[in-house]
């Protein structure tokens, strides 16, 4: 399951009113996933739930003032947060984690025997989501895809090893470059 767009500095809202990236990123993502996971559990004998992050999750925090209030989603979608200092980088480092953060509750929710639900780093792949980028960012994209960035091929490889994967600590897990590693300091405390 992916879904990704780089939030710009504007706030844009979608018809329901959420906060576009936030709404692509994770409300749309999570819902998505449990309406699929009802059907995947009545017609698969071993169903698997592989949900794509980044590894700038490592990076990415929600406001403690945020966090702290109850509301937390509105709170994050509200224009009076989304400002241009909240917005674009800031914004797409903190989506990342909430994927971590739902994975890691789902998992914790359901049977330890299926399905198998994981959140993977597919690795940066080329692809659109850096259409949005100007200056010099724009310049060094050519380079940083020929010296460190895979194909969405090469991407989707770890997304069939989320799939099919037989380690059995892939479920609730967070994985990239085909291994189970351990997520982020801020997803494992407390306050994540």
């Amino acid at each position: 399951m992916n879904a990704a767009s780089w939030p710009g500095k504007v706030y844009h809202a979608t018809a329901d009113g959420w906060e576009s990236s936030l709404q692509i990123h994770n409300l749309g993502t999570s819902l998505l996933s449990l309406r699929l996971l009802l059907l995947m559990v009545d017609t698969s004998s071993e169903p698997r739930l592989v949900i794509v992050t980044s590894d700038v999750h490592y990076f990415g925090k929600a406001d403690e003032k945020i966090a702290a209030q109850p509301g937390i989603w509105k709170n994050l979608s509200s224009k009076e947060y989304c400002t241009s200092d909240n917005m674009s980088d800031s914004r797409y480092l903190l989506t990342k984690p909430l994927n971590v953060f739902f994975v890691r509750s789902l998992a914790a929710r359901l049977p330890t025997s299926s399905p198998v639900v994981s959140v993977i780093h597919p690795g940066e792949c080329i692809s659109n989501l850096r259409r949005e980028f100007t200056g010099i960012r724009k310049c060094m994209e050519p380079v940083l895809e020929k010296l460190i960035m895979y194909t969405a091929e090469e991407g989707s490889r770890q997304l069939v090893y989320g799939a099919l994967g037989q380690d059995r600590k892939l479920h609730g897990g967070y994985t990239t470059l085909s291994k189970v590693v351990e997520t982020s300091d801020y997803a494992l405390s407390e306050e994540g």
